[in-house]
């Protein structure tokens, strides 16, 4: 009788974790993405995953819309103000100030407007994408040989290099959990 007790406690227990995680809650809180229905709207509009969206919000602010770097740059994504004043006038956004980037919503529009704009000029090289985005598209010119791919080598600024590993790995991180998650929930 023992054993048939312990076996339906086991049973109940390995059923329970596995509905435990085939559910949003279980993902949610092992890799949180916040403010997930704007970076939807956003990556969506100007084609970027969002997924790689995610990873620079992450590494930039851990997802704090107050973040402010010691040289200034703002919110979730990490806007320098020029930046930001630069990108709201195409965007149209009326009487804009910096402080404005304090709102996730405002933040990552220009966020994913600006990488947009660098998409443009990179390509499918996300190592330029991102050292541009971290150092600036002019600086990232002069780095590259010819038309090749710039590599992570090649960065001169210990920052940007570490910056472009860090969201790359976060990235591949979060690309490696979403087909876990999807894997996992569709097979249940």
């Amino acid at each position: 009788m023992k054993k048939r007790n312990r076996f339906i406690i086991s049973a109940i227990l390995v059923l329970a974790g596995i509905l435990w995680l085939s559910t949003n809650y279980f993902w949610n809180k092992l890799n949180p993405i916040f403010y997930g229905d704007i970076l939807n709207k956003y990556a969506g509009r100007y084609k970027i995953d969002p997924l790689l969206v995610a990873a620079i919000i992450k590494v930039e602010s851990k997802f704090w819309a107050q973040a402010q770097s010691p040289v200034g740059a703002i919110g979730l994504m990490q806007i320098m103000p020029e930046t930001g004043r630069d990108v709201a006038g195409k965007l149209g956004i009326a009487n804009f100030q910096p402080p404005d980037l304090y709102a996730p919503e405002i933040n990552i529009e220009i966020g994913c407007y600006y990488l947009d704009e660098l998409k443009m000029e990179c390509g499918a090289d996300q190592v330029a994408l991102l050292a541009s985005y971290n150092a600036g598209k002019n600086l990232v010119k002069s780095w590259k040989t010819g038309n090749k791919p710039l590599e992570i080598d090649q960065i001169p600024y210990q920052e940007t290099r570490n910056f472009v590993k860090s969201v790359l790995y976060t990235y591949q991180r979060l690309k490696l959990m979403q087909k876990l998650k999807q894997l996992i929930i569709c097979r249940w």
